[in-house]
C-alpha cells in the first residue's frame, strides 16, 4: 500500500506541469465545449471558465443509408448463419466490446433467474473480448442467447424491425456516468429502448424523456426485462419517444448544424 501511494505522488509530481498547462489553457479559451453537460460543468470547475457560450457537443455520427435489399439479405444472413426465427419481433440486443467497461454480473443473474424462463425473447450478444469466454460459460444453458461474434452495422440495422430493446450493462465509473455513449445514442436512432443501470447522464435521459428502463438495483434487472418483453404497448411509446428524441437532440445535421452557425456568429470576420 505504502509503494502504491509513493508511485501516485511521483507520477502526480511529473504531471504537474501538464496539469497546470491544460488548466491555464482552458481558462484562457474563448468558450469550452464536452461531450455532455455534466463533462462541460465539471471543465468550467477545473478551469474556473464560467464563459457563457460553453456548451456541449454531442458526439454523434452520420447515419448511412442501406438498401432495403441489402437489410433483406443481412436478415437472411441472421436466420440462416446465427439460427434466429426472424419472423418474430423479441429480439433484445447487446453490441459491443465484451469486456471489463461492462458489468455482466447482474445481467447474467437476470438471465438466469427463474422469473424470465418462460418469457419469450431472444438475446443476441454481439462482438468479441477478453470476457467472452466466461459469458458463454455461465449462459451455456439458454438456447435463447446467441454469440454472433463481430456483425457490422448492416447485419445490426437489419434486426430494428424484428427488435425490442437493447443493453447496456455500462460499468458506474466516473467516466461513463458523465457520457452519452454512442450505443445509447444508437439505440434512440433505432427507435429501441434501452436497459441499463448507468447512472448520471444516462440515467437522466431514460428517465427525463422515457426511453428505456432503468436498473435501480440487480434485482430490477430482471423486473425491467420482463416488463419489456411483456408490455408491448408501453414499449411501443418508448419507442417512439426514442425516435423523437434522437431527430431532436442528437440528429448530427441539426447538432453541426447549430454548432457551425454559432461558430460563424460569433468569431467569423463581419
Amino acid at each position: 500500500m505504502k509503494t502504491k501511494g509513493l508511485k501516485r505522488k511521483i507520477l502526480s509530481f511529473l504531471l504537474s506541469p501538464y496539469f497546470i498547462a491544460a488548466k491555464l489553457s482552458m481558462n484562457q479559451a474563448n468558450f469550452l465545449t464536452a461531450i455532455t453537460p455534466k463533462f462541460l460543468n465539471w471543465c468550467e470547475n477545473f478551469s474556473k471558465n464560467d464563459n457563457q457560450n460553453n456548451q456541449p457537443l454531442y458526439l454523434v455520427p452520420e447515419r448511412k443509408k442501406v438498401s432495403k435489399t441489402q437489410l433483406k439479405e443481412n436478415l437472411i444472413w441472421w436466420q440462416n448463419k446465427i439460427g434466429l426465427n426472424i419472423k418474430k419481433k423479441n429480439k433484445i440486443i447487446f453490441a459491443g466490446n465484451i469486456n471489463n467497461a461492462y458489468d455482466f454480473e447482474d445481467l447474467i443473474s437476470a438471465l438466469l433467474s427463474p422469473n424470465l424462463a418462460n418469457s419469450d425473447f431472444e438475446l443476441l450478444i454481439c462482438g468479441e473480448g477478453e470476457c467472452l469466454k466466461d459469458l458463454k460459460n455461465r449462459l451455456d444453458e439458454k438456447s435463447n442467447i446467441f454469440f454472433p461474434g463481430w456483425v457490422n452495422y448492416n447485419k445490426l440495422l437489419a434486426l430494428k424491425n424484428l427488435s425490442i430493446a437493447t443493453l447496456a450493462p455500462y460499468r458506474n465509473t466516473f467516466d461513463f456516468q458523465m457520457s452519452i455513449p454512442n450505443k445509447i445514442i444508437d439505440s434512440l436512432y433505432l427507435g429501441l429502448p434501452i436497459i441499463t443501470s448507468l447512472k448520471g447522464e444516462v440515467e437522466e435521459l431514460i428517465k427525463g424523456n422515457n426511453v428505456g428502463y432503468f436498473c435501480e438495483d440487480n434485482i430490477s434487472w430482471t423486473v425491467q426485462i420482463n416488463e419489456c418483453i411483456n408490455d408491448p404497448l408501453n414499449r411501443e411509446i418508448l419507442s417512439k419517444n426514442a425516435k423523437s428524441l434522437y431527430k431532436n437532440k442528437f440528429n448530427s445535421d441539426l447538432v453541426y448544424g447549430k454548432f457551425v452557425n454559432f461558430i460563424e456568429r460569433k468569431y467569423s470576420p463581419q
